[in-house]
């Protein structure tokens, strides 16, 4: 595909987050897939990948996916909104569509949110852009969602043998700050 792909800088740009929520809603308006989000399946999945495993650590992820319900309003989402697979064309366009499903529409923000690591006012940012300047009524879903995608992002990474040991370490700190 032509054009550029974003990377984690481009989060940083007021113009360019208010141009990526602009371009989810499009996304989320799509027709459903008809295939939902199973991230308890997935995790099922990651665990049985894990050489050895850290028991505490995949009990945290385990135990804030299960907490997780989907909600009754599903949509067409990415679930793998990561800057390299944002390209602008010069509109916005999502490359990576192996993970896309019906799942929450809040999932996709936090994983930007989440992946990225950006800081509060970039989240708010973000909500208010997506919901038209109410985004504040939904930060303690976007929380939840970062969870969940942080527990499921661990457990994808320790799953993987080209996973360095930093990388999965640094990783498990942030879930247990963030999910224990």
């Amino acid at each position: 595909v032509e054009g550029v792909a974003w990377n984690p800088a481009d989060l940083d740009k007021e113009s360019r987050i208010e141009q990526l929520a602009s371009a989810l809603r499009r996304l989320h308006s799509l027709p459903k897939s008809g295939r939902s989000f199973d991230a308890r399946g997935a995790a099922k999945l990651y665990v049985q990948d894990i050489e050895n495993p850290d028991k505490d650590l995949i009990a945290t992820c385990l135990k804030t996916i299960k907490k997780v319900r989907l909600p009754n309003y599903l949509c067409c989402c990415h679930n793998d909104l990561v800057a390299e697979n944002i390209i602008a064309v010069p509109d916005l366009k999502f490359l990576d569509w192996e993970y896309a499903c019906d799942n929450n529409p809040v999932f996709d923000l936090a994983t930007i949110v989440e992946h990225h690591e950006l800081g509060d006012a970039q989240a708010r940012a973000l909500l208010d852009a997506y919901f038209d300047s109410s985004g504040e009524s939904w930060y303690p879903k976007l929380v939840e969602q970062q969870q969940l995608y942080l527990a499921l992002l661990w457990l994808w990474l320790a799953s993987r043998p080209d996973s360095s040991n930093k990388a999965v370490k640094q990783l498990g700190e942030r879930v247990v700050t963030s999910c224990s």
